[in-house]
């Protein structure tokens, strides 16, 4: 019994590891991403300047593409998961987060896509664009306030539902948040 839960612990210390790696990576492919990086949506014969290479690069051209901005919550959950796995704990309601995942990111990017204005907007995706799309269809015109438009306030709510089910599907406790809060605000204190 205490040989399994040996083993127990250290695969999900390695699982944590993978996850964090896996984050870690994300990252460093969207931001490391060129603007001219050869890719599958992008041809060019500039050299690849994504610091993972071709990898890298078709990576976050994919992501960028998909979701645009939103591509870096995506890179954030497996950091968030990891920390769980860490501390020998398994990511509570793990299937329930992995399903509403997509559905976060879809909705994070349409309001990305549409704070910005909508349009030719690339920030938010094909998946921003499609889901402001739907949502725009169905919604009438809004009054004008500060020169915000029907597209600025269906993006805000957007972006605060698919906040707020990132914050869940990511596994960030209120608290966690709060402790979070704090530390920022002491950081601005001392700058």
């Amino acid at each position: 019994n205490a040989m399994m839960q040996f083993l127990q612990n250290r695969l999900m210390e390695i699982f944590g590891l993978v996850l964090f790696l896996i984050g870690v990576l994300l990252l460093i492919a969207l931001f490391t991403a060129g603007k001219n990086d050869p890719s599958f949506t992008q041809i060019s014969n500039a050299p690849v300047k994504n610091w993972l290479g071709p990898i890298g690069a078709n990576v976050s051209a994919g992501l960028y593409a998909g979701i645009g901005l939103a591509a870096f919550f995506l890179a954030l959950v497996p950091l968030c998961w990891s920390s769980f796995y860490f501390r020998k704990q398994p990511v509570p309601l793990f299937r329930f987060r992995t399903a509403l995942l997509p559905i976060s990111l879809v909705f994070l990017a349409g309001g990305i896509f549409a704070l910005d204005g909508g349009g030719v907007s690339d920030n938010g995706g094909a998946a921003g664009a499609v889901i402001i799309g739907l949502i725009m269809r169905v919604m009438q015109p809004m009054p004008s306030v500060l020169g915000l438009q029907t597209i600025h306030y269906v993006g805000g709510a957007a972006l605060f539902l698919g906040f707020l089910a990132w914050l869940w599907v990511a596994a960030i406790s209120p608290q966690q948040w709060l402790q979070l809060g704090g530390q920022t605000s002491r950081i601005g204190r001392v700058v």
